[in-house]
């Protein structure tokens, strides 16, 4: 994207958000210098273990070693613009909302979470088809997924939101046959999955 994209300022969003108030103040937010603006990771606001057009090599030689990194693209990011990115209000990456956000943890004391109780980008964080360990953990309640997945998002306050999609050609998808469909295969593949797994570790 950085180099076929004719113009010097871009701004990108996951497929897993949704947009809620205009994006004006967040394209026009002050990067200071810095390469790249973004918001911290809520759920690991440490980062993990693991200028733009003017390092482009050194970026692409990075992601064939990081390849197999836990989050893919966000960790090769994360290591590559270290010290070059400027903090963005978590409003524009409202992440974990009536999940693990609302968990108070040590490592979440410095982010500011009430700016996104008012979110203008509501991120849809977590796996489409959660493992059914998690969606069954009573002690990880409510289990966090996408709206558009077989399980959807229990508990999440914009989850009735992501239906904007009615406003595009994709308008009736979630009353289809072949959205139900979708969901009932992957429910079935997940608990097949987890008999797999549940078979293994009680072998004699």
């Amino acid at each position: 994207m950085m180099k076929i994209l004719p113009v010097e300022q871009a701004l990108y969003l996951d497929a897993d958000m949704l947009v809620h108030k205009s994006l004006e103040e967040l394209w026009n937010t002050d990067l200071e210098g810095s390469s790249i603006g973004t918001a911290m990771d809520v759920g690991f606001p440490k980062g993990h273990d693991a200028k733009v057009r003017m390092h482009l090599s050194e970026l692409e030689a990075r992601v064939c070693e990081m390849k197999d990194a836990s989050y893919h693209d966000q960790d090769v990011l994360n290591v590559h613009f270290a010290g070059d990115w400027a903090g963005v209000n978590l409003s524009w990456n409202a992440q974990g909302l009536g999940t693990y956000a609302e968990i108070g943890l040590a490592d979440r004391d410095t982010l500011a979470l009430g700016d996104m109780k008012d979110p203008g980008v509501v991120h849809f964080t977590g796996p489409v088809h959660p493992d059914l360990v998690v969606v069954l953990n009573l002690f990880v309640q409510p289990y966090t997924s996408k709206p558009w997945g077989y399980a959807g998002a229990l508990g999440h306050p914009f989850k009735d939101k992501w239906c904007a999609l009615n406003k595009t050609v994709w308008v009736g998808w979630q009353e289809s046959t072949q959205y139900h469909e979708m969901c009932e295969g992957e429910k079935q593949k997940v608990i097949q999955e987890s008999v797999k797994k549940f078979e293994i570790r009680v072998q004699f």
